[in-house]
């Protein structure tokens, strides 16, 4: 069956920070400007012939970007980490 697809030109900005850490390398917390798109595939068409209401999508995705917007991106699962929540903040070791 053939797939129906949809790749959006919009592109929804936020900025936060991250740090690195593996066997060679510590790096210092530093700050990136991304950018986030997306790509919708589809076996089967609404009745109206629309793959998605990209309203919906758009809301969606702003929420996410707002989320992440000025934030710490963590490593949760780096072997070098240690993560531990303590009441309402974390503590990274």
């Amino acid at each position: 069956m053939e797939l129906f697809g949809v790749e959006m030109e919009k592109y929804f900005d936020f900025q936060s920070s991250h740090f690195m850490v593996n066997d060679n390398l510590r790096e210092p917390v530093h700050g990136h400007n991304y950018k986030a798109s997306i790509k919708i595939k589809s076996k089967n068409l609404s009745p109206s012939c629309m793959l998605v209401d990209f309203g919906d999508v758009k809301k969606i995705l702003v929420k996410i970007c707002d989320e992440l917007s000025n934030c710490i991106l963590i490593p949760q699962y780096n072997k070098h980490i240690k993560l531990m929540e303590n009441k309402e903040n974390y503590e990274i070791e």
